[in-house]
C-alpha cells in the first residue's frame, strides 16, 4: 500500500535527521515545502508525525528543534518527583520503589506551574528522571524537558502529537460502562459532575465519552454535563453547578461524580446544598489496596498501580531516551448501581 505524502516526507526526514544531515534544527516549513514540492500543511503532517515519535520538538514560531541524542546527561542516581502543589500523593510508594532500585527519589512542589516550562531549569536540575503528577505536566514544559535531555513521563493523558510517555486511568471505558448499567435501570436524565481539570483537554475527554453514550440512547442534554464555572471559586462553583441541576425542570434522576463523596458532600454541606434521596449517584472512589468486588456505586481508582507503572515506564524512557513514545492506560474497575463489580481489574495495556 503506498505511502501518503506526508508520511513520504516524514520518513525522509527522520532518516535525515538519524543520519546525522540535520542538526540541531530543521528548514523552516516553507524551505521544506520548496524541497519536497509540497504545500505547508503537508509538510506540518509531516512534522506533527515526528513530533509524536519524539524526533523533533516545536519551538513556538522559531521551526523545531532535533534534541541531542548523544549528549547523554551525567549519571546522578536522582529521580526527581514534580508535584503541582502540596505533596499529598502518598509518594511513599514511588520513594520505596525509587529506592528499591538504587536511586535516590526527590520530591519538587511548587505552585509556579510556569517553572517547568523554563528550560534553564531542567539543565541545571541533576537528575536522571522525572515523573510528572496529578496532571502537572503541560505541552510547553514537555518540549523544554525533551530539549534538556532528561527523561520523563506524566501521570495524565497528554496528545498523541506531543510525544510524551504518560500513564493514565482508562477513565472513558469505565464511564462508558457505569452509564449504561445506570441506562438499564431506567434512568434517562443522569447527570455528569466534574472537577476543575488542571488541563482543559481532558474535559473534552470526558465529554466525548459522556455524549457518546447518551447520544447513543437519544438522552443527551447538554444542561446535565456540569463543568465548575471558572470565574467563580472552585468550590461555589461546583455547589451552583449542583443547585442549577437540582433546579431544572426536568432534574436529573441520577448523578456521577468524578468528585469523590467526602469532598462533594463537605462541599455541598457548607453551601447548604442537598442533593434529594431519589437521585441515584455514583461517584470516584480512590484506593491503594485491591479494589473490592462490590459495594458503594462507582468508578474505583487504584493509584498504586498508577504509580508503580509510572515508575516502569520512566525505567525503560531512562534506558532508551529514543524509543517511541507510547500511553498506558490502567483498567478502572466499575461498581453498578447495584453494588456489584462489572468489571476487574487487568494488567495495563500500552497504547501507542
Amino acid at each position: 500500500m503506498q505511502k501518503a505524502k506526508y508520511q513520504e516526507i516524514a520518513g525522509a526526514l527522520e532518516n535525515g535527521i538519524r543520519n546525522g544531515e540535520y542538526r540541531g534544527r530543521l528548514p523552516s516549513v516553507r524551505l521544506l515545502g520548496e524541497l519536497f514540492g509540497v504545500n505547508p500543511r503537508t509538510v506540518l503532517r509531516a512534522l506533527q508525525q515526528l513530533t509524536a515519535g519524539g524526533l523533533i520538538v516545536p519551538n513556538g514560531n522559531r521551526g523545531f528543534l532535533i534534541p541531542e541524542e548523544g549528549s547523554r546527561r551525567p549519571v546522578s542516581g536522582n529521580i526527581v518527583i514534580f508535584h503541582p502543589g502540596p505533596v499529598s500523593d502518598n509518594p511513599g510508594q514511588l520513594d520505596r520503589l525509587i529506592t528499591e532500585a538504587g536511586m535516590r527519589p526527590i520530591s519538587i512542589s511548587t505552585p509556579a506551574a510556569d517553572l517547568c516550562g523554563v528550560r534553564s531549569f531542567w539543565e541545571t536540575l541533576s537528575a536522571d528522571g522525572v515523573i510528572f503528577m496529578n496532571s502537572s505536566l503541560d505541552r510547553e514544559s514537555a518540549y523544554q524537558l525533551k530539549l534538556s535531555g532528561i527523561p520523563f513521563v506524566a501521570a495524565n493523558r497528554m496528545p498523541r502529537e506531543w510525544g510524551v510517555n504518560c500513564v493514565e486511568f482508562d477513565h472513558e471505558s469505565a464511564l462508558r460502562l457505569f452509564l449504561k448499567a445506570l441506562i438499564r435501570r431506567g434512568r434517562r436524565r443522569i447527570a455528569l459532575l466534574n472537577p476543575r481539570y488542571p488541563l482543559h483537554y481532558f474535559r473534552e475527554i470526558i465529554f466525548s465519552a459522556y455524549f457518546e453514550v447518551m447520544n447513543a440512547y437519544a438522552i443527551f442534554d447538554p444542561e446535565l454535563f456540569v463543568y465548575p464555572d471558572e470565574s467563580q471559586p472552585y468550590e461555589a462553583a461546583l455547589a451552583a453547578g449542583v443547585e442549577r441541576l437540582l433546579a431544572l425542570p426536568r432534574p436529573p434522576d441520577a448523578i456521577y461524580s468524578s468528585v469523590p463523596e467526602p469532598e462533594l458532600r463537605r462541599i455541598l454541606a457548607e453551601h447548604r446544598v442537598t442533593l434529594p434521596k431519589a437521585v441515584e449517584c455514583g461517584f470516584s472512589r480512590i484506593f491503594e489496596e485491591p479494589a473490592p468486588d462490590g459495594g458503594e456505586p462507582g468508578l474505583v481508582y487504584r493509584y498504586d498501580r498508577l504509580r508503580e507503572s509510572l515508575w516502569r515506564l520512566l525505567q525503560l524512557v531512562i534506558a532508551d531516551p529514543v524509543r517511541t513514545p507510547e500511553t498506558r492506560l490502567i483498567p478502572v474497575p466499575v461498581i453498578g448501581p447495584d453494588g456489584e463489580l462489572l468489571t476487574a481489574a487487568t494488567n495495563s495495556q500500552p497504547r501507542n
